[in-house]
């Protein structure tokens, strides 16, 4: 169906579709995508069975988790039984539909995320990550070591609401969802290092590295900050949005179904009047940057969620200006979705770009998708899940990838037998599924013989992408080579000033750092884009950084500032600035500011949010000091502080913090009041203070 040249009006749209289930290839049938595309099916039941997520090996083999235990019945009955499992698929003749299936390891209670590792795969069933290696080659794993023992909660509860997500970033760190950690994956250990908390099903990265998530009726959810640099920050996760960085274009909240829904938890208020199809997201997820090269340069970069309860998923064009995402519905001007379906049973929950440059995602193709504790007796979701037998539906699934005519998918990898050179070779090419696994399996194998070529890499790579993955594998191996680096600094190339401030950072945290390269990361130069002044700041918030007993660092404040260059009057740069300070640095912060008039105005952003972190984290002594520093400040940095104390409030959120009593009243409230200060601007001070 070409629906670029059609409108929803088009569509004769069934409002009370049957509950009844399809075999594959009719399934297939019911699905639309836009002319010039077309779905193929990769696998489906009895070869899979309530597939949630996937993860290809080196070779392109496809490790699929099973929750065979998800709603097994409308009361959840036996959900932690230990049925559960992950299954090996594998395409032998290349032609994209897989094969060969086996169960690589099984006895599993819902598991959740997968993550391949060369010849080792890491397995998340909470509270466990699994290290199992196939020592035999029989696609059965033989070996299974616990490696890390918080990977979440087992205990019975919404298993909607629990970690999920392995997925191996830039930066050498794995990311996931539902979570407020990241972790790091070094000779059959983890290291945990805490990160802002982040999102609810499904794990994704541009080519940046740079994470976006879903929760359920928030279709995009990212900080303006990788996570890791706000996760020592409190006020980070409980003003979030504060640091959000995802928006939403002209009517992106609003869905786009062709069949009714009246299977929907919020009930009959969720659908349209006229067709009863579900008219904003209620269950996003599985979302993914498409990163690959088979679906057309126009395709590069979009932007994927799936919505299993609208049996549809949602392609969306992505902008990215001063710092901020945008995310444009690509079909919003015909009312309708990228890929959706008229068969009742069909529930994408996760995609993924693939080794052969398509996209692929999975379709849990089941009756019911809500968690049985939306299911109870007298809810409107029970009814209406009986009322259409929705409930018998179960065991089955399928995965699906989507192709482009005139554009053959690309061949499968064969990394499991590649040496350093085609790894290295591998850090440019245009699919980005590509670039993650040669970076991966570069800094795994951590052979000496790779450490020339990647350094030859950084200098002289045409892609600057490749050039940037090289730097991040030498970091992730342990090299270490502070020329190379500092050149990188000041690369033409943005992502490769990039990646070499960020890859510092870490060098910052661990207080192995030259004068040149504290210089060197402080310094601005006058070719910075607004991300790399904001990376500055964020990477010099790891320099010196104490997390039990913070207090000022000698210079801090001040290399901050110099950092912030022709941008300090961005309001991403005051967030960073917060970011790049501790606590005990915030009010010496307002006082170097206080003496410079270009910030003595009251709507400057930079004295507004310093204001405000300052207050939101004060304990008695902080706050009387802030409160006397302001009364005694000129009048454009006293009423910038003032206001900044509502930037909590703007959020949505109030300010923090139990009601700090003191012995008498602040004189420098009395002053303020003196001073005719109006009492508006004072009523948080007010609502956080007391004395006799």
């Amino acid at each position: 169906v070409d629906v670029l040249a059609l409108d929803r009006s088009d569509f004769k749209i069934n409002t009370d579709p049957p509950g009844s289930p399809f075999a594959p290839e009719d399934s297939l049938s019911t699905i639309r995508v836009p002319d010039g595309y077309r779905l193929e099916l990769v696998a489906a039941e009895p070869m899979i069975e309530e597939p949630v997520c996937m993860a290809w090996g080196p070779n392109g083999e496809l490790y699929v988790a099973e929750m065979r235990t998800y709603m097994r019945d409308i009361d959840m009955s036996g959900e932690l039984e230990p049925v559960s499992r992950v299954v090996k698929l594998v395409d032998l003749d290349g032609d994209g539909r897989m094969d060969k299936s086996s169960t690589y390891l099984d006895n599993l209670i819902l598991p959740r995320a997968i993550l391949t590792l060369d010849n080792k795969v890491l397995i998340g069933e909470p509270p466990h990550l699994w290290l199992c290696e196939d020592t035999d080659g029989d696609g059965v794993a033989d070996t299974k070591i616990s490696v890390f023992e918080n990977f979440g909660k087992r205990e019975s509860g919404n298993v909607e609401h629990k970690i999920n997500g392995l997925q191996w970033t830039m930066d050498n760190w794995i990311y996931n969802t539902k979570s407020a950690s990241i972790f790091r994956y070094r000779d059959g250990t983890i290291e945990e290092r805490r990160a802002v908390f982040s999102g609810q099903w499904g794990q994704t990265v541009n080519d940046r590295g740079e994470s976006i998530a879903t929760k359920n009726s928030e279709p995009g959810l990212a900080t303006v900050f990788p996570g890791k640099y706000l996760g020592d920050l409190s006020l980070a996760n409980k003003y979030r949005n504060l640091f959000e960085r995802v928006r939403l274009g002209q009517g992106y909240s609003t869905t786009w179904p062709i069949q009714g829904t009246p299977d929907m938890q919020g009930g009959r208020g969720l659908g349209r009047e006229n067709d009863r199809s579900l008219q904003r997201f209620t269950a996003a997820c599985g979302q993914t940057v498409f990163r690959g090269d088979r679906l057309g340069d126009d395709m590069k970069g979009t932007y994927w969620v799936c919505e299993p309860v609208g049996r549809m998923i949602r392609c969306s064009d992505v902008e990215y200006e001063d710092g901020m995402i945008t995310l444009h519905n690509r079909l919003e001007k015909q009312k309708l979705e990228f890929i959706s379906s008229t068969d009742a049973n069909f529930r994408p929950v996760n995609a993924y770009t693939a080794p052969d440059g398509t996209l692929h995602f999975i379709d849990m193709y089941r009756g019911v998708i809500q968690h049985g504790n939306w299911t109870r007796e007298g809810s409107y979701l029970r009814s209406e899940i009986l009322r259409r037998g929705l409930e018998k539906n179960v065991g089955k699934g399928r995965i699906y990838r989507l192709v482009r005519d005139g554009i053959k998918p690309g061949p499968l990898p064969s990394f499991g037998n590649s040496d350093a050179n085609d790894l290295v070779e591998a850090l440019g090419h245009p699919n980005g599924w590509w670039r993650d696994e040669a970076q991966k399996l570069l800094v795994l194998r951590k052979e000496a013989k790779a450490i020339p070529l990647l350094k030859k890499a950084v200098k002289n790579a045409e892609s600057g992408f490749a050039r940037a993955h090289a730097l991040w594998t030498l970091d992730g191996m342990g090299v270490w080579d502070e020329s190379l680096v500092l050149s990188a600094i000041s690369d033409k190339d943005m992502d490769v000033r990039l990646a070499a401030i960020r890859v510092s950072g870490e060098r910052l945290l661990e207080n192995k750092v030259s004068k040149s390269l504290l210089d060197a990361v402080a310094k601005p130069l006058p070719d910075d884009d607004l991300e790399i002044s904001a990376q500055r700041l964020l990477s010099l918030s790891f320099y010196k950084k104490q997390t039990k007993s913070f207090s000022p660092r000698t210079g801090h404040v001040e290399r901050v500032k110099e950092a912030a260059g022709r941008f300090i009057d961005s309001e991403l740069i005051a967030k960073a600035f917060i970011v790049a300070l501790n606590p005990a640095e915030y009010l010496p912060a307002l006082k170097l500011l206080s003496k410079d008039q270009h910030f003595q105005h009251g709507k400057h952003s930079l004295p507004q949010y310093l204001g405000f972190a300052s207050f939101a984290q004060a304990e008695q002594d902080t706050l009387s000091a802030l409160i006397d520093f302001t009364a005694h400040s000129p009048d454009g940095i006293r009423d910038a502080v003032l206001e900044g104390l509502r930037l909590g409030s703007k959020a949505g959120k109030y300010v923090p913090g139990e009601l700090i009593r003191f012995e008498s009243k602040p004189s420098g409230l009395t002053r303020m009041e003196e001073e005719g200060v109006p009492e508006y601007n004072l009523a948080i001070i007010y609502d956080h203070v007391t004395w006799p």
